[in-house]
């Protein structure tokens, strides 16, 4: 049987497996729609030919 999980859980578990996973990541894209929000967080887009994924880097990221 499936069982159901909440969005938190869902989320911690993919979280989990992309740590495992790619401790280690290089991604070679183009960076699109750049945008800095007040609070200092970075929204854009990395997107090659084929396709495109919503990034957003954390104020308290760009710190380190």
């Amino acid at each position: 049987m499936i069982q159901a999980r909440s969005v938190t859980q869902l989320l911690g578990q993919l979280r989990n497996q992309l740590h495992r996973d790619f401790r280690e990541l290089w991604v070679r894209a183009e960076v699109a729609q750049l945008t800095a929000s007040p609070q200092g967080h970075l929204y854009f887009t990395l997107k090659d030919r084929n396709a495109l994924v919503s990034s957003v880097v954390w104020s308290k990221q760009r710190q380190l």
